[in-house]
């Protein structure tokens, strides 16, 4: 019994000269002893107090409080469930150590090196880092709040499922960094840089970029942006591949060189802005504005637009390419040496604009409205006007050749020095024999063959025969061949969008190299039908015969 009770004793006595209460974490003696020497340091004269050789590389679960820390040397450090609060750390070196669970509060960091350092579950909040650096750290599950983050370079950071939220970044740059499933939320970006770096799957919500901010060489992929607020900003040779813009605002902001492919742009305004050598494919805008902008040399391709408003846009050299505008007003715009070939216009309003020089080859106007505008040395080749209206307009020096004219309602139109011909007109009231009629019907255009280059969108050719025709380079968008039979034709690089061939038989026809795209072919018959190279997609396909086997 005396025995064991001389061993309970010094046990306990050594017990509580060590203060250990968790294996691994340096005790309250420890700690002690370390906040006294760094206390002490201030009147050193050495230029980095190397921590490590005085202590060791374990000082996890170090706590530092109401200090002031000056030419500390952390490197080669396991800090692992440190805490520093009120601390003020200047002119010291945090690299290649270990921040695991280390929480930093209240805490002012000057001209302090950050370089090779890991961290899982770091917390920085209420803090201020000012003239730093970091360099190649990797950080995980982290957050950063309510931080004032001014001059300080991020150079190669590799930042994954981490929250930066209540941030400013002043004068600071982000380079060559790597972003995966970062949320950065409320932060004030004032004259950043954010060059050569990577956002993969992050978010950016209720972000406001000021003054002259910078996104270069950037690339964003499947990333969310929603209430952010862009104001004389720059974003060049950047990337938004499959991003989604909700509410996001763009003010006076120049885009150069940039891609945005396959996003989604809901509430989007983009006003008093400059988009240069620029290119849109793919996107998708909803209830958008686009006000006041200068667009050279840029494009629209592929893209649909939808309740949105274009207006007071100077636009240049530019392409827009098959790109939908539905239920959208182009009002106040002026269009220089443009091109809109393939687009789509329906219930929509172009208005009070100016078009001089534009291509329109192949675009299709539905139920849509043209007033108080001027066309100049424009060309309608193959284009379509299906129940729209031209109204007040000035057309000089154009041509409109082998387009469809279908219930076009014209009033007050001025037509000077352009040339109508080869055109098919339907259902319109010519009183001035504008136009140069070859059919006013669907036999009409049948009985034709020859429909080379012609656009027949909108046509019914429902329960038609259709024999031996041409249809190369045509456009045949929201067409019905409901229960037709075609024999002995030609589909060849046509455009047969949309389209329904319920019950249609064809025989004895080519189909090369054409985009068939979202039509219905149901209980369709294709014997003895070449098909070669054609493209089929989001197909109808249900019960029709001889057409798998070639996609």
């Amino acid at each position: 019994m005396l025995y064991l009770r001389r061993f309970l004793s010094q046990f306990f006595l050594i017990i509580s000269f060590f203060d250990c209460e968790v294996l691994g974490i340096i005790t309250n003696f420890q700690n002690q002893k370390i906040e006294k020497f760094l206390q002490n340091s201030h009147n050193t004269k050495e230029k980095y107090i190397n921590l490590k050789s005085k202590f060791g590389d374990d000082l996890q679960g170090l706590r530092l409080s109401n200090i002031e820390l000056h030419n500390i040397d952390f490197s080669g450090i396991d800090l692992s469930n440190a805490v520093f609060s009120n601390v003020q750390i200047h002119n010291s070196k945090f690299e290649n150590l270990n921040l695991n669970n280390v929480l930093f509060s209240n805490v002012e960091f000057y001209q302090v090196n950050f370089t090779n350092t890991k961290a899982s579950s770091l917390k920085i909040e209420f803090s201020k880092i000012s003239n730093s650096f970091f360099f190649q750290c990797n950080f995980e599950n982290s957050t950063f709040i309510t931080n004032k983050i001014f001059d300080v370079y991020f150079d190669s950071l590799y930042s994954f499922n981490n929250l930066f939220q209540d941030n400013q970044f002043l004068k600071s740059c982000i380079e060559k960094s790597y972003f995966e499933f970062t949320k950065f939320y409320k932060i004030f970006f004032d004259q950043q840089l954010i060059n050569s770096s990577k956002f993969l799957s992050s978010s950016f919500e209720n972000n406001d970029f000021q003054k002259n901010t910078k996104i270069i060489g950037n690339v964003f992929s499947y990333s969310f942006f929603k209430n952010n607020f862009f104001k004389k900003n720059a974003i060049e040779n950047s990337e938004f591949f499959r991003c989604y813009l909700d509410h996001v605002n763009f003010l006076e902001t120049n885009i150069l060189g940039s891609k945005f492919h396959f996003s989604r742009f809901y509430s989007l305004k983009l006003v008093n802005s400059d988009i240069t050598d620029s290119n849109f494919v793919k996107d998708f805008f909803y209830d958008s504005s686009l006000e006041s902008l200068q667009m050279t040399n840029s494009s629209f391709i592929d893209s649909e637009i939808f309740s949105s408003n274009l207006k007071s846009n100077f636009i240049k050299q530019s392409k827009i390419f098959n790109t939908y505008f539905i239920h959208s007003n182009l009002l106040s715009n002026k269009y220089f040496d443009t091109n809109f070939s393939k687009s789509f216009f329906q219930n929509s309003f172009i208005q009070y604009s100016q078009f001089q020089n534009i291509d329109f080859t192949g675009t299709s106007f539905l139920n849509t409205n043209l007033g108080f505008s001027q066309f100049l040395k424009s060309r309608f080749f193959s284009t379509a006007f299906f129940n729209s209206d031209w109204q007040e307009l000035i057309i000089s020096e154009s041509e409109i050749l082998k387009s469809q004219i279908n219930s076009l309602n014209i009033s007050n139109t001025e037509i000077k020095e352009s040339s109508f011909s080869s055109n098919i007109v339907i259902n319109t009231m010519d009183q001035e024999n504008i136009f140069d009629q070859i059919a006013s019907n669907t036999q009409d255009i049948l009985s034709k063959k020859d429909l080379k280059e012609f656009n027949l969108d909108f046509l019914d050719f429902s329960k038609k025969t259709i024999e031996e025709c041409n249809f190369e380079n045509t456009s045949i968008r929201y067409s019905n061949f409901f229960s037709s039979n075609i024999i002995s034709s030609v589909f060849y690089n046509s455009e047969m969008v949309f389209s329904n061939f319920f019950l249609v038989k064809i025989s004895n026809s080519d189909i090369d190299y054409d985009n068939v795209h979202y039509n219905i072919f149901l209980l369709t018959d294709f014997s003895n039908v070449d098909l070669h190279k054609v493209n089929f997609l989001l197909q109808n396909k249900q019960n029709s015969t001889y057409i798998e086997k070639y996609e």
